[in-house]
């Protein structure tokens, strides 16, 4: 799939450009593991102390898009896939191409 990685660096930096706008409480909410059982946490969502943090989780999120991506009945590696997540792949496949022309 051509740029994936791009493109899901440009999801994390439009995502963490949300933080700036986003209300302290919501943030607050975000961090918190089990607000319910738990409680929120006073330390609000923020961004990643290393730049480096970053990278690491595109690479898996490209990493396991392109192995969901790569996923199907013709090949001798497949992993059975629930109807709703073959057709949310096949929205970001389309996405993706729709976007690689531009």
């Amino acid at each position: 799939m051509p740029n994936i990685a791009r493109k899901v660096e440009a999801y994390f930096d439009s995502a963490l450009k949300l933080l700036e706008v986003t209300d302290e409480l919501v943030l607050q909410r975000l961090n918190s593991p089990d607000p319910l059982k738990e409680g929120v946490n006073n330390t609000p969502l923020h961004c990643h102390q290393e730049a480096a943090t970053q990278r690491d989780y595109v690479c898996v999120v490209t990493s396991l898009l392109a192995m969901l991506m790569r996923t199907d009945e013709e090949t001798d590696y497949s992993i059975p896939l629930l109807e709703d997540l073959m057709d949310a792949i096949t929205e970001l496949e389309d996405a993706l191409m729709e976007t690689a022309d531009v």
